[in-house]
């Protein structure tokens, strides 16, 4: 593994080593065999070797130049250039990076190191447009190899969506303060080519200023714009109201579904946050009593369980182990009619971490009961 760093770390699974300045690199008591070639440098995710692989025999060595092309997660999708704008060198490029660009924007004559330095992707000596198109271009890409691990983090708060027609309202509950955030909007079908999609701003917009983005991705049937914004001049949102509009075409889908939820607290640390089930503007009562199935499953480190009360009853939601052993009690008290949500943050009666596995919550209302299975996965 070739990776530019500042020491060899022989315990890893590969060698790095540090490049010479006319880009050449020195393979010392390497054993005979072929070995894949990966590079990683501060701005850019890490990347491999065109060919994949590099021959090393006793008698020749190597002495081949080799050209490095950059491979996503879809290994289908290569590019002859690396992907810029990872700021903070954790080799993906998300809202923590955003919001390395929002805090610096327009700053020039910094140093080596420093969060403008960190920002400027292109290396002209300024934070500007130039490095927001790089970073809106590769926005949500992780490279290849492990990124660095972040312990996690229980989310705290929730965004809903009000949809009249074909325009959702997207807006953020008890997210506390804020000054940026990132959600993967989720159509659940393929729009036409030409469809016009609209993204107005919402009460997030009307505090300070702010860089947004969108990117447009398909995923088999579904279209899903990835919409993100920080502020730039060091305002924060108290993390209850709206944050966007998106309308989809005139006749486009009357649902959608929220994933990959992020919000950038004001120290710059990046937290998950939980979606919602939809929240059509004319629904009705629930006529019967359900539960549904958790939103996302799998998970980690929390999810939201969502249910409907057709009659007033006493509701318990208990969490239980495969084994049959009691981890949680979620809910128990009586509650009128109406659509309910409760987050299990993934942890025991006594607030201890719960292991990776399979776990079962059961749903009591009156006379109804149901059981729904959810995975963890740590």
């Amino acid at each position: 593994m070739l990776h530019r760093t500042t020491e060899h770390v022989l315990t890893q699974s590969g060698v790095q080593i540090v490049l010479r300045d006319d880009g050449s690199f020195v393979l010392e008591q390497v054993p005979c065999g072929t070995y894949g070639l990966f590079a990683k440098t501060f701005h850019y995710l890490r990347t491999r070797i065109s060919t994949d692989s590099l021959h090393v025999n006793d008698s020749t060595g190597v002495a081949d130049n080799v050209a490095f092309s950059w491979v996503g997660i879809d290994s289908l999708f290569t590019s002859t250039e690396l992907r810029a704008g990872d700021a903070n060198d954790d080799n993906q490029i998300d809202l923590a990076d955003f919001g390395l660009v929002g805090s610096t924007f327009g700053q020039s004559g910094f140093s080596s190191g420093s969060p403008g330095w960190s920002a400027d992707f292109n290396g002209d000596g300024i934070v500007n447009l130039a490095d927001f198109g790089l970073l809106q271009s590769n926005f949500g890409e992780v490279g290849l190899g492990p990124s660095v691990a972040a312990k996690p983090v229980v989310p705290a708060g929730d965004l809903f969506v009000v949809s009249h027609g074909t325009r959702h309202i997207v807006s953020a509950k008890k997210a506390g303060a804020i000054r940026g955030f990132t959600v993967d909007v989720v159509v659940p079908e393929k729009l036409a080519p030409g469809t016009e999609v609209l993204v107005d701003g919402g009460d997030f917009f009307e505090v300070g200023e702010a860089l947004h983005l969108t990117r447009e991705r398909v995923r088999d049937r579904e279209s899903i714009y990835r919409i993100a914004a920080v502020y730039r001049d060091g305002s924060n949102f108290t993390g209850d109201g709206s944050l966007f509009a998106i309308s989809i075409g005139s006749s486009g889908s009357d649902a959608v579904q929220l994933e990959r939820i992020r919000f950038l607290d004001l120290s710059g640390a990046v937290f998950p946050g939980i979606g919602s089930p939809i929240n059509q503007l004319d629904v009705l009562p629930p006529r019967e009593t359900r539960l549904l199935q958790n939103i996302p499953n799998p998970f980690n480190p929390a999810t939201l369980i969502p249910y409907e009360l057709g009659t007033a009853s006493d509701v318990r939601i208990k969490v239980y182990s495969t084994l049959g052993q009691e981890v949680r009690v979620l809910v128990d008290e009586r509650q009128t009619v109406g659509h309910y949500q409760v987050i299990w943050d993934g942890r025991d009666h006594a607030g201890r971490d719960v292991a990776t596995g399979v776990y079962l919550y059961r749903f009591e209302a009156g006379s109804h009961t149901d059981v729904r299975k959810a995975i963890l996965l740590r």
